[in-house]
């Protein structure tokens, strides 16, 4: 997945968080992410606490990317992501999404 067509708001701070920003659908959501480092390499997931999201994690992300692939999902409704209709951010909903 990709950014095309899909803007990133004015109030994000692109120099703390300069990673390049993916989306993807899932299960009726708008799910944001990024996604640093080298594909071969170890994957580490960055899952963000409740009301949180990927920028909480954008030190690790930037200076463990070039040893392991870091993936940072916004679950939905948090930071760039965007919730399904009737989604009612639950614990038990969120940890179906990912």
């Amino acid at each position: 997945m990709s950014n095309i067509g899909h803007d990133v708001p004015d109030w994000v701070d692109h120099e703390n968080y300069p990673f390049e920003h993916k989306w993807m659908p899932l299960d009726g959501h708008r799910i944001h992410y990024v996604d640093e480092g080298p594909r071969a390499k170890p994957v580490l997931l960055f899952v963000h606490p409740g009301p949180g999201w990927s920028f909480s994690y954008r030190y690790q992300i930037q200076h463990l990317s070039n040893e392991f692939r870091c993936v940072g999902p916004d679950l939905p409704g948090y930071g760039l992501s965007e919730a399904a209709d009737g989604y009612r951010y639950t614990l038990m909903e969120q940890g179906l999404v990912l």
